[in-house]
């Protein structure tokens, strides 16, 4: 079965959904992004230039279905070179 995350790792996980959501809304105010204090008022959060620069630095990924996208039209371009077309059949082996 599946382990547990450390929590160390989950922590980061939300933290990294976290400004990908801030770095989205960036192009639409009509969605911004909140967080609740502690005294229970709302803090608007934005995602800094320097740190989006800082992210994309280390190679941050913005959008993983846009990646995801990505990795696959390089696949479908490495089959048709290899097979000349790109009717994949629906089950193959691996």
């Amino acid at each position: 079965g599946a382990k547990p995350v450390p929590e160390r790792w989950a922590t980061l996980s939300r933290w990294v959904g976290g400004q990908r959501d801030m770095y989205h809304r960036m192009d639409d105010p009509t969605k911004p992004f909140f967080k609740v204090r502690s005294d229970g008022k709302k803090a608007h959060k934005e995602l800094q230039p320097h740190r989006v620069r800082a992210l994309e630095k280390l190679g941050f990924v913005w959008s993983v279905q846009d990646e995801a996208w990505k990795t696959n039209i390089r696949d479908l371009l490495r089959y048709k070179k290899e097979h000349g077309h790109v009717n994949i059949p629906a089950k193959c082996k691996p």
